[in-house]
Parts: structure tokens; C-alpha cells; sequence
């Protein structure tokens, strides 16, 4: 069997929604290919290696946060006054050191404690052992990329590296950084582009791509729509809590919100003015005081803060229906919609911009609504919100008619068009998927 390496951050158990989209096709390539995962470290209670679904599983620590963990951990512990008040001080001056390090003067913030250096010399020494085929790479974050490009350099021709981009690096629309640096973004998200045996791109993206003077390499570009539409499964036993309210029709909302590319403001609006029975729960970052700082006439929903990913997809089960904020950025769709049509829930959802990307797909699901919130200054949805969330509250649509109705956009449609790719790039038979 060929043997695949994967990079990419926030992996498991805490999953960012680039690995949520991931894991489908890891699952359906770890069928014909040993698939191996490297990703970071930001629990001390995770193992550094493990097996999870015939996939094994490697961490390296992310200095920064386990740094940090370690440190509070340091500070509880009950010593003498003068002995806390000098662990303390030093505590503080290894903090700032690392924030230097690692948030100040770091290409990504956001992973700047995952260092490359400790990464690359692991998957080296895996590497003698399993004799990688090929390495597929995820961003964000673009560390990823990073990390790829040394491996490919050491190893040469024989080894192919797929690029996986689900946002562009440069043009990211929550990067906030000066022109310089702008700049030197770009000659390395095009040098690795360039560099790379093929490029892995959603059609939003790859529609982005092109007016954004990466044209001369658009020969390596391959078109692969999102794919994490798999059956919503959990541990019962990691389960905090059911949130949904008795007697109350509960929408929810799960994910992180932001006050630029994806806000609450006209979700609070429009539930503010529906039935009381109608009832909005939300579980996001927002405290409740940012919250209120969005929300008009003192309404507030239902607000929890984030939860482990067991207790979140078990809310999903449990609410009646589900609610999704678009974002404000046309290549951009956010991979939660795939999950959310996985539970074959009804879905509410609000489109920010005229072409939003995620109701291309959000349109072939049977059970949505649609509030488009440039037009809730002329349109008033009260009436038609109100009747879709009574005649569908206890509605619930099979996964096998969510695939059938997404057709080229179903997960295994998707998933089929990946193992091909793979296959196609190593000299494999193709799938018939």
C-alpha cells in the first residue's frame, strides 16, 4: 500500500473547520492508502501518538500555548508568599518572551508556537520508518505549507506534494498587516504554489485565484468543492449538556463570530421580532456583553460558550432547527453548512453579499430559508420565518436524501474526486466512485 502523510493544524479533538472538512477524505483515502496525520499539541491531557480510525495520529507541542498551560499550572501550585511571588515573576517573563516570539515576530499568530524546525525533524524520523509516497498539505494555517516545502526539499522528485488551500494566504480578508508584509506574503504563497505537484482548490477559490495574478500557475490547480458531509456521530460519554430549552421551537447557531466578515447583528434582529416560542440559541465566542453591544431592543438569546466538539454535534441533534451566518467574502463558504446538512435538520440561513458562495450548495438542501440581510430594510421576513420554523421544527430529512439532492456536492461524490486525484498522481488504479 502507498503511503500518505497529511499536515495540517488543530487536528483533533478540537477540530478547526479546515480539518473538519478534512477528515471525510482522510477517512475514505486511510481505505486503500496507510495514512498518517501530523498536526499540533495544545493539551496536556492529549496523547503525542495515537490511532484513531485506522489513521495514526502525531502531535508536536505547541510552545506557545502549552507553554502557558504549564505556566498557570506552575502558579497554583501552594508554596510559601515569597516562593509564589518569584515563580510568579518568572512565569510572567517566560510569557512575554514567548508572546515575542511567537505572536510579535511570527509569519502566523495564530500558529506561530507550532515551530517548523520540530516539526520537520519529526516527520523526518517518521519518514525513515514509512517511506512517505506523497504529503498532502492543509492551510490555514499556511505553517503547513511551510513545513511541506522543507520535507519536499530533503526528500526530492520521488515524492509528491499536494497543496490543499481552503483560504488564500494573502489575501485573507482577517489578516490585518501592512503593505510590506503583504508583499512578502504573496512571493511565498506563489512560491510555494509554485513549487508544489498540484493544488488543491474549492471552486470559490479557485475562481479567486485567478484574478489575483496566479494565472501562469493555474495548470496545477485542481477544482474539489468541500467534502466534510458525513453522518454526525459522537461520544456519548464526553456529552456536557443538552442546551435547547423545553417547550420552545430552538434554532441554533454554532461557531465563531466576528465583528468584519461575519457578525450577529441582523440574526438578532430578525429572532428579536419573532414568537416567543421561537427561541435562538447560540453557541459562539461572543460573551453576553459583546452580544449585547449587537443586538436591538435588549434581546438576547440563549448565549453558550464554546464546548467540546462531543457536546456541540449532540446540540446539533438536539435543536429543531439549525441557524447559519454567512460570511462577507466571496470565496469564503463556511465548511459548518455541510455539517449542519448532514443532520437533516431545517437550516436558517443569512447571506451578508448578493453572491454569497454557500448558496450554491445551501440551495439543493429541501429544508432551508433564506434571509438575504442587504434586503431587511424593504423585506420584512417575520411572517414567513415565523411559518417555516412552525411547519418544520419537527422536521428531519435521511443523510441519503441530503447526498441525493447535493449530487456533485455530496461527500461521496467529493470524496470519489480526491481518491482520484491521489490515485491519478501516484500512477493508482481509479476509483469508480
Amino acid at each position: 500500500m502507498k503511503k500518505a502523510l497529511i499536515i495540517l493544524g488543530n487536528y483533533s479533538p478540537n477540530p478547526s473547520s479546515v480539518s473538519n472538512c478534512m477528515n471525510p477524505l482522510i477517512k475514505k483515502l486511510s481505505e486503500t492508502y496507510i495514512i498518517d496525520v501530523i498536526t499540533d499539541r495544545k493539551r496536556v491531557d492529549v496523547p503525542e501518538c495515537e490511532i484513531k480510525n485506522n489513521v495514526s495520529v502525531y502531535r508536536v507541542d505547541d510552545y506557545r500555548i502549552m507553554n502557558t498551560i504549564y505556566s498557570n499550572e506552575l502558579n497554583k501550585i501552594n508554596s510559601s508568599y515569597p516562593l509564589r511571588k518569584i515563580t510568579k515573576l518568572f512565569t510572567t517573563i517566560l510569557k512575554t518572551a514567548y508572546y515575542i516570539r511567537y505572536v510579535m515576530l511570527a509569519k502566523e499568530q495564530g500558529t506561530a508556537g507550532w515551530e517548523k524546525r520540530r516539526v520537520l525533524d519529526k516527520i523526518v524520523e517518521l519518514d525513515k520508518k514509512n517511506k512517505y509516497d506523497i504529503i498532502i498539505s492543509a492551510s490555514q494555517p499556511f505553517q503547513s505549507h511551510y513545513i511541506a516545502e522543507q520535507f519536499k526539499y530533503i526528500k526530492g522528485d520521488n515524492l509528491k506534494w499536494i497543496v490543499f488551500q481552503f483560504d488564500p494566504f494573502t489575501f485573507n480578508d482577517e489578516i490585518k498587516v501592512s503593505r510590506r508584509r503583504r508583499k512578502k506574503m504573496y512571493i511565498d504563497e506563489k512560491r510555494i504554489l509554485s513549487k508544489c505537484d498540484a493544488v488543491l482548490l474549492t471552486p470559490e477559490l479557485y475562481e479567486y485565484y485567478k484574478k489575483k495574478n496566479y494565472i501562469e500557475i493555474t495548470s496545477k490547480f485542481s477544482l474539489l468543492p468541500f467534502a466534510n458531509l458525513e453522518p454526525v456521530e459522537f461520544n456519548s460519554t464526553k456529552v456536557s449538556k443538552n442546551y435547547m430549552l423545553e417547550n420552545k421551537i430552538n434554532c441554533l447557531f454554532t461557531g465563531r463570530l466576528y465583528g468584519d466578515i461575519r457578525n450577529p447583528k441582523k440574526v438578532l434582529d430578525v429572532f428579536s421580532k419573532l414568537d416567543n416560542e421561537i427561541h435562538l440559541v447560540m453557541m459562539t465566542n461572543f460573551s453576553i456583553n459583546e452580544m449585547k453591544e449587537w443586538s436591538p431592543n435588549e434581546y438576547l438569546p440563549s448565549i453558550i460558550p464554546f464546548q467540546n466538539r462531543d457536546t456541540a454535534l449532540y446540540n446539533l441533534l438536539c435543536a429543531d432547527i439549525l441557524v447559519n451566518i454567512g460570511n462577507t467574502v466571496e470565496h469564503q463558504v463556511p465548511g459548518k453548512v455541510f455539517e449542519y446538512m448532514s443532520t437533516g435538520k431545517p437550516i436558517i440561513h443569512f447571506s451578508k453579499i448578493p453572491n454569497d458562495p454557500a448558496l450554491k450548495y445551501l440551495k439543493r438542501y429541501p429544508k432551508i430559508f433564506v434571509v438575504n440581510e442587504w434586503e431587511m430594510d424593504e423585506i420584512d421576513y417575520k411572517k414567513k420565518l415565523d411559518q417555516f420554523c412552525k411547519d418544520n421544527h419537527k422536521q428531519k430529512l435521511t443523510f441519503e436524501n441530503v447526498n441525493r439532492a447535493l449530487g456533485e456536492y455530496s461527500g461521496e461524490a467529493v470524496q470519489g474526486k480526491f481518491i482520484n486525484i491521489i490515485n491519478e498522481m501516484l500512477g493508482e488504479k481509479q476509483s469508480n466512485e
